[in-house]
């Protein structure tokens, strides 16, 4: 009978080969599990990503895409605090944060920066999306966003959203020229292409100074998130 050839795994190279794989695998894990506990505590609000350094390459990179100029926005001129809104006016979850947005946006409007940023995910989204832009057209955006939101249907058609412009006195004709022509359609893509550009994947989802969170925020969270942001104004301030 020959000799017995050892199995690789009991020579001390293969034992060092299976321990390095158990560390390597173990890191995997552990480094799972970090991010899905540090996405928790961000999202009860008891951590913020804003401890990173505002000179982060990728941090200024992400914020260059997100705090799109050319979209519409309230509050702060000079903000500590810049948040991107992707919202879909067809959205049940973008129609529960909208009021809620709205109070910490007054209470902190000298403060934080909202920036609105077209999503439409859903089936007759694309028309609301031109809606709300035709009615910025003449300075009217944040009333026509408002009435989408509180009026909010599955099966809006242009006739509603035309009722919606003769209540915020806009000139109709104008605006059904401009719904109808899609005149928009081009900057509501750009939105669109940025959101996948910053993994954003459904509405509403927020860009935080540069730091994402998906879903609809409470308002003790948000006051939360904002408090550590304030606290911390050598980090935060708005860099451009």
């Amino acid at each position: 009978m020959g000799k017995q050839t050892k199995k690789w795994h009991k020579y001390w190279w293969g034992k060092i080969i299976i321990a390095l794989i158990i560390l390597i695998l173990s890191s995997i894990v552990a480094f799972g599990m970090y991010v899905l506990h540090l996405a928790k505590l961000i999202n009860e609000g008891k951590i913020s990503n804003t401890n990173t350094s505002i000179y982060d390459p990728q941090i200024q990179k992400i914020r260059q895409i997100a705090e799109n100029p050319n979209n519409f926005w309230l509050g702060s001129d000079n903000p500590k605090i810049t948040i991107v809104e992707f919202s879909d006016f067809s959205c049940p979850y973008c129609k529960k944060s909208h009021p809620i947005i709205r109070k910490i946006l007054k209470k902190h409007k000298d403060s934080v920066k909202l920036i609105f940023r077209d999503l439409p995910l859903q089936k007759n989204s694309e028309l609301l999306s031109l809606a709300g832009r035709c009615a910025g057209e003449q300075k009217k955006f944040w009333l026509m966003h408002d009435s989408l939101f509180n009026e909010q249907s599955s099966s809006l058609s242009i006739n509603d959203v035309s009722n919606f412009a003769k209540k915020i006195n806009l000139n109709i004709t104008k605006f059904e020229k401009c719904i109808q022509s899609k005149k928009y359609l081009p900057l509501i893509k750009k939105d669109i292409n940025d959101a996948i550009a910053l993994g954003v994947k459904g509405t509403p989802s927020w860009i935080i100074n540069g730091y994402k969170i998906e879903g609809v925020i409470n308002e003790a969270t948000w006051e939360n998130i904002i408090k550590k942001i304030l606290n911390k104004p050598t980090l935060n301030q708005n860099a451009k």
